[in-house]
């Protein structure tokens, strides 16, 4: 097996579009189709047929099994791949978009009998060919803002990048390659990366999401009682999906007062007020998804 075709079983995960699995079954056993409903094209042209023979109860005579795909109404011998898998590497012809096909084999099963001869014929299958696939991504881990590259093929100015159910800033550099920012997401999870246009999903992985760090200005708050401060705060990302709570407590709770906020869907940015109320010394905790918490010192004078 050549590079090219190497390269493209390597691929299978993130070049398809959709995976179709087709079973037909003779007594105790079970043909399963285990050809991608759709692979991208290559340069060669070739492209494998997969099957898997699996057998539920009894036995069949191993060397006995005669393993034959049928395309284009011509029988072509597949080969071994595996104990119970075989192969047929087909070359489709030029300008041919797809190929339908089915598998025909022969075997012998053991009984208490004496051996029987068997056949199974599958229904027909369907293979189609895309120019539009995605080859992985540049990066799979990062945290909240990280620009990321998907490269693959076809790709348009109409694709939008998700993560999970969440858009991400999306920027078409060419047909071969997506840039995408991770938007903020619950830290220390990983989610499916997929792009999208009108005529529906691609599967481009997985990208793990890190906790990012938040900004603020002031870092530390110093006032007295009586008095506010007002404290501005960043995020890595503008926030998504109806804005991002902003939590934020002390272990000094009758000293100050903190007002609540929520940083609206769009911004990256809020600002809240701490108010003195008495005496004290201790810390302010800001949580934001997606972001490390951040502890500020706090003190409060008369």
């Amino acid at each position: 097996m050549g590079r090219e075709m190497t390269a493209m079983r390597n691929f299978f995960p993130l070049a398809l579009l959709g995976l179709f699995c087709g079973c037909s079954s003779v007594s105790n056993v079970e043909v399963s189709n285990t050809t991608p409903r759709i692979l991208a094209v290559n340069a060669s042209e070739t492209y494998p047929i997969t099957m898997q023979l699996r057998v539920r109860n009894g036995e069949i005579e191993k060397d006995s099994v005669r393993a034959r795909v049928v395309v284009d109404g011509q029988e072509r011998k597949m080969r071994r791949d595996g104990s119970a898998d075989f192969i047929y590497e087909y070359t489709v012809p030029s300008g041919r978009s797809g190929v339908a096909y089915y598998f025909d084999v022969d075997y012998v099963q053991r009984g208490g009998d004496g051996t029987q001869k068997k056949n199974i014929r599958t229904s027909v299958y369907e293979l189609d060919l895309s120019n539009r696939y995605v080859l992985g991504l540049d990066s799979v881990r990062g945290i909240p803002s990280t620009c990321v590259t998907v490269i693959g093929r076809g790709f348009s100015g109409e694709d939008r990048v998700f993560l999970g159910d969440v858009p991400a800033e999306t920027h078409f550099e060419s047909p071969t390659a997506i840039k995408f920012y991770v938007p903020v997401l619950g830290a220390g999870k990983s989610y499916p990366v997929t792009i999208e246009d009108a005529l529906g999903p691609i599967a481009a992985g997985e990208f793990r999401v890190d906790p990012a760090l938040l900004g603020a200005n002031p870092r530390a708050v110093e006032l007295r009682t009586g008095r506010k401060v007002t404290v501005n705060l960043t995020t890595a990302m503008p926030a998504a999906n109806g804005g991002l709570d902003v939590n934020v407590t002390t272990d000094i709770p009758g000293a100050i007062e903190v007002e609540e906020k929520r940083m609206a869907e769009g911004h990256n940015c809020v600002s809240f007020e701490v108010k003195g109320i008495a005496p004290a010394t201790g810390s302010l905790y800001v949580s934001v998804e997606g972001h490390q918490t951040l502890t500020m010192p706090i003190v409060v004078r008369n």
